[in-house]
């Protein structure tokens, strides 16, 4: 068992080390690497789930998928929302959103192709499909289920724990462990169809998990503290501001204001530690307003 733990280690860190590469090198490369390799990310995640692999955690076994292919998602959904701003995550939670549907839809087309007349395929491949999508679709389900819940609850509560003043690491690891919470029970109850096994099986998901939130934290804080997340998120924010953006953040004066919010606090930061002062001119050359920061009025 300890190869196998060791093994899971690996590639867990692997993944996160990847999205934290491509994360702090979005300024340089674009953004467009990030969000495909967490789509690919996403992506193999349900292929393992639908394909069974399980650690030998306890008699009942976890889920590989569960534990360490879609923690990693998260980790990277809670630092868009922390250091690139609410509008970024709204448009990682709809990639995501968009992506399970059509993986999905995809999926359960290609088991009815396999079965229609007009189509030829492989015996053994119809019988590896069959087994790899038909007989998972519950555990498929789950798995977007809880995707679709953490993308919402996860930001909620970051949000909520930093406005309540708690640190980067107490925030990122509540933030992280409270939704697993909500994530272990929605995928249990609708792998095992709500029935008596659900609460052993999430115990065992939860607790299985653990290690790799833990892990996943630690190497989230020390990211967000490197970016000075506590300069870019000075401003207190409503929790329910994130929900409330996703319905109505995509009219054309919503997202305006929304700019504008997130580029004051940019700019207000940078303002406050210039060591310059700053003038507003009119296009005649009068002085119409300027700035001076404290630090430049201690050398007056």
């Amino acid at each position: 068992m300890t190869g196998a733990y060791l093994l899971c280690f690996l590639e867990l860190s692997f993944a996160a080390f990847l999205i934290l590469l491509l994360h702090s090198l979005r300024s340089y490369i674009g953004r467009t690497p990030f969000y495909l390799t967490l789509g690919t990310l996403l992506c193999f995640s349900y292929m393992v789930g639908a394909a069974g692999i399980q650690l030998d955690f306890t008699d009942t076994g976890v889920n590989i998928s569960n534990t360490i292919l879609q923690p990693p998602f998260m980790m990277a959904l809670l630092i868009v929302y922390a250091l690139d701003g609410t509008i970024e995550a709204q448009r990682l939670t709809i990639g995501a959103a968009a992506l399970s549907g059509a993986y999905f839809f995809l999926a359960l087309l290609s088991i009815h192709q396999s079965d229609w007349g007009g189509f030829v395929v492989n015996v053994d491949s119809k019988g590896f499909l069959h087994n790899l999508i038909d007989t998972q679709q519950n555990d498929i389900a789950g798995s977007m289920a809880a995707i679709m819940i953490d993308i919402i609850v996860l930001p909620v509560t970051f949000q909520l724990l930093r406005n309540w003043k708690m640190n980067v690491f107490v925030s990122v690891i509540g933030t992280l462990l409270l939704t697993q919470v909500i994530d272990t029970f929605v995928f249990s109850w609708i792998s095992t169809l709500a029935t008596d096994g659900v609460w052993l099986k999430a115990r065992n998901l939860y607790f299985a998990r653990l290690p790799s939130v833990v892990w996943l934290g630690i190497l989230t804080s020390v990211y967000l503290n490197y970016n000075h997340i506590k300069e870019k998120a000075a401003d207190r924010k409503s929790p329910l501001a994130y929900l409330k953006a996703m319905i109505t953040s995509y009219s054309r004066g919503a997202l305006m204001q929304e700019h504008t919010q997130e580029w004051e606090g940019r700019f207000r930061i940078f303002f406050e530690n210039a060591q310059d002062i700053f003038f507003l001119v009119k296009k005649d050359g009068v002085i119409a307003d300027f700035y001076v920061t404290e630090k430049m009025l201690q050398h007056f």
